[in-house]
């Protein structure tokens, strides 16, 4: 474990963690396999997923139990799955696809039950589970946030689902420009990015009803916030000087946390008791973030 101090400007905050290494344990070992922790809920139960093969050819989904030290995985036929966020009732959102170079992408986004149902999300654009669209992040209600392709407009549009059938298209941006949306707290409340048309570059957002409100952190080249809890505290990265570093949102207030033997590091998730799930040096080790006191 290793402990991280706030930087003063999140210090009225009371936002520390300690950081503990845990990755999905394989055939080929149990250290930097691919993991990465995309989710966590209250229990302290985190979602993400993991290099099945050494050569990380097939990637697979992943869950840990922190509490109970147990792990389960999920491997379907397509060649990459991961779960993306997981609430306290247990329900996880994620995907699984393939991309097949005559078709281009195969597989579906969906909800998966604690009793093991699973329910597929039709993709806007087709009508029905398939093609190019991603989503996993999802609120208390069951509500999952995510992004498709809308090849009548040729762009990159966000999504809501309320149920397998039933979503509610979202835009942040120009008619021209992609949106992407990551993150969904019980309130509504949405985090996500609008990319230019062109790709050359995007802009974070946060939205509470009222429209998107943009922001960049101090010194930051780039970043993405990639989740927000239902106190509005956004976890995702920024890049300093050319390495990507965790970073927090907090209000006005923004902080950035590297941990300790990582670069390229980011903060995936974040509960509402502030246990933070994570990942390390380009999304190949896992981390569990433990909120501790300041000192």
């Amino acid at each position: 474990l290793a402990l991280l101090l706030v930087p003063s400007a999140l210090a009225a905050h009371d936002l520390c963690w300690e950081f503990e290494e845990v990755n999905v344990p394989t055939d080929y070992g149990d250290e930097a396999t691919g993991t990465s922790w995309w989710g966590v809920n209250n229990h302290d139960v985190f979602v993400g997923n993991y290099c099945v093969d050494e050569d990380c050819y097939v990637i697979g989904a992943a869950m840990y139990d922190a509490r109970a030290g147990t792990f389960e995985t999920f491997t379907p036929g397509e060649d990459y799955a991961e779960w993306r966020g997981i609430n306290d009732r247990g329900q996880i959102g994620g995907n699984a696809w393939s991309y097949l170079e005559a078709i281009g992408y195969v597989g579906y986004t969906a909800v998966w039950e604690p009793d093991g149902e699973v329910t597929y999300l039709d993709n806007p654009d087709l009508g029905y589970p398939d093609g190019d669209y991603f989503g996993g992040n999802l609120n208390a209600r069951g509500e999952v946030v995510g992004t498709f392709w809308d090849s009548d407009q040729g762009r990159y549009r966000g999504v809501i689902w309320t149920s397998a059938e039933e979503w509610t298209i979202y835009d942040g941006g120009e008619d021209d420009e992609h949106t992407y949306l990551l993150g969904i707290s019980d309130d509504g409340d949405l985090t996500g990015l609008v990319i230019a048309s062109d790709w050359s570059t995007n802009w974070d957002f946060v939205d509470k009803g009222a429209g998107p409100e943009f922001y960049e952190p101090p010194d930051s080249t780039a970043q993405t916030g990639w989740s927000l809890n239902n106190r509005g505290i956004v976890v995702g990265w920024q890049r300093l000087e050319g390495v990507q570093v965790p970073m927090i949102k907090d209000g006005d207030d923004y902080a950035t946390f590297p941990i300790p033997g990582t670069e390229n590091s980011s903060f995936c998730d974040i509960a509402e008791n502030g246990t933070v799930a994570a990942t390390g040096d380009g999304y190949s080790r896992g981390f569990l973030g433990w909120r501790v006191p300041c000192h």
